[in-house]
């Protein structure tokens, strides 16, 4: 006689069946969900049932504890506060990102003029 494991969907009932994980993915950052602890953390890795996370908290935990304390970030689970410093952070991203290309452009100038002058 053989076994098949079957997978549950959300809500069936356990009775038989492997339960289907909620995805937890490398690289998503997660807000708290504890009213007192509104911060942010980054997965780092997630090795079986297992997620390795750092930001304003690091650590690790069962992907079950996890997703129990975090849910993904998203504007539809952010108070006010959190929209208007998430939009603050993003648009300094920007303006530092800006400024980077800037200088890397104005490297690249750089580059070909001398390229330019070694040709010559």
């Amino acid at each position: 006689m053989t076994h098949e494991n079957k997978i549950a969907e959300p809500g069936t009932p356990m009775s038989g069946l492997i339960p289907v994980a909620q995805n937890v993915t490398r690289g998503v950052t997660y807000v708290s969900l504890d009213p007192d602890f509104r911060g942010e953390v980054t997965v780092n890795s997630v090795s079986g049932n297992r997620v390795h996370y750092s930001g304003d908290a690091d650590g690790d935990a069962t992907t079950e504890e996890f997703l129990k304390a975090y849910a993904p970030l998203s504007v539809d689970n952010m108070t006010i506060e959190q929209l208007n410093a998430r939009a603050n952070m993003l648009s300094s991203e920007m303006d530092a990102n800006e400024e980077e290309n800037s200088a890397y452009q104005s490297e690249i100038d750089k580059i070909y003029s001398r390229i330019d002058s070694m040709k010559s």
